[in-house]
């Protein structure tokens, strides 16, 4: 649980971060992670010409794809995983060489984007903390989920209503 709970923290601090920032993603040595990279560029288009790189902390290339030519290589113990807007970073198992900032780089024709995602080495305090925030997020789903169900119940009951008026009327 606190694997996710970290994925969670990270996640939630790359959408709340610009260009240019920091996101921190704690884990383990041994652990699987997954590193957030997302991009505007295909927010409102689909972008045919994209290459994305991930380089480690020590600037090695660790995997390149390239949407237009279908071309994705990554170095073994590594993956990616694309979506319009998103390509991360799969680390299989977190070595001691992982922690460090990893950058990845967006170019799409002569426009280039680099983001820093952090790779941090968890202590047992802040895995407290990461459980702690994913039950907060946890939480704030389930009442989404409800405010939700309860306009769905209310706009259920006035188009009842409607129609209830409707056939009186008629």
């Amino acid at each position: 649980m606190w694997r996710t709970a970290a994925l969670y923290l990270g996640l939630v601090l790359s959408h709340s971060v610009g260009e240019g920032s920091v996101v921190k993603v704690l884990c383990h040595p041994g652990e699987r992670v997954t590193l957030p990279c997302t991009y505007h560029y295909e927010d409102h288009t689909n972008i045919s010409q994209l290459s994305v790189q991930w380089r480690s902390p020590n600037n090695e290339l660790l995997c390149h794809y390239i949407k237009h030519k279908a071309f994705q290589n990554c170095t073994a113990g590594y993956a990616i995983t694309y979506r319009p807007g998103s390509i991360t970073l799969s680390i299989l198992h977190v070595n001691m060489e992982d922690f460090g900032s990893h950058v990845c780089s967006v170019s799409k024709r002569h426009e280039f984007t680099d983001f820093s995602v952090e790779v941090v080495k968890m202590s047992e305090n802040k895995r407290n903390v990461a459980e702690i925030e994913y039950q907060k997020y946890q939480k704030y789903q389930k009442y989404q989920k409800y405010q939700k169900y309860q306009k769905y119940q209310k706009y259920q009951c006035a188009r009842k209503l409607d129609s209830a008026a409707l056939i009186y009327l008629i």
